[in-house]
């Protein structure tokens, strides 16, 4: 049976970025078990990990092959070739395989660890959107360009709506549109990869968010506040 698991035990690398969802497991990890199931349901990777230290080795999802994960084991540091080990999660003697494979390799991982460190390398799952700073950076600049058009687009609206247009509203939209646009996303597409119907259609969901969201709810909140603010507020005569 195929063994997905680190044939000599790399050099840790700090695990870094520059993405707004980055965000650190509880140091308990997961078990084997745990870690094959939760890849094989919600896809994404699966770090061995260790707190201040980085990654030694990765589990990444692919791809999926009548709905089961296709599982690749690499490096932490770049990306997997062909010449690593894959492994189809079809049955459930494949993933008790990974689960083992996994855990094998946390405890090589540890092997060089002092017994008396406060914190040992675990498995940590990271969902498709977590695994790449690229896909926040990629994002932040498409909500940008989103927001900005809102702002005009929301502008005028105010302005054939009310004839005026205020500072303080063309600036506080902006901020609120981009600001809840950005922290509503990550829970959201938490929550859709949890549904195989749109699991594996995350980075297009994210992309049509950051397209659509930002722009909308900037807009409306200009409207929306010029409408209630000041004499020319055309609701005050009801």
């Amino acid at each position: 049976m195929i063994k997905l698991s680190d044939p000599v035990q790399p050099r840790p690398v700090v695990a870094r970025s520059d993405g707004r969802r980055l965000r650190f497991p509880a140091m308990n990890g997961l078990t084997g078990q745990e870690a094959a199931e939760r890849l094989d349901r919600r896809g994404g990777q699966i770090w061995v990990f260790r707190y201040g230290h980085g990654s030694t080795y990765v589990y990444d999802c692919q791809e999926r092959q009548g709905g089961a994960c296709i599982v690749v084991g690499h490096a932490w540091m770049g990306e997997p070739t062909k010449h690593d080990p894959r492994l189809t999660l079809d049955t459930a003697d494949a993933r008790a395989s990974l689960a083992s494979s996994m855990e094998a390799t946390r405890d090589r991982a540890n092997a060089g660890v002092p017994a008396d460190a406060a914190e040992r390398y675990v498995l940590a799952h990271r969902d498709l959107l977590d695994t790449d700073a690229g896909y926040a950076q990629i994002g932040c600049v498409i909500a940008l360009v989103s927001t900005v058009v809102g702002l005009i687009v929301g502008a005028i609206l105010a302005w054939l709506l009310t004839e005026r247009v205020e500072v303080g509203v063309l600036i506080i939209s902006p901020i609120v549109g981009f600001l809840v646009a950005l922290f509503a996303e990550g829970p959201l597409a938490s929550l859709a990869v949890g549904i195989p119907a749109l699991r594996d259609r995350i980075e297009l969901l994210s992309v049509i968010w950051s397209v659509v969201v930002p722009g909308v709810l900037t807009a409306v909140a200009i409207v929306a506040l010029t409408l209630y603010s000041g004499s020319g507020n055309p609701l005050s005569d009801f």
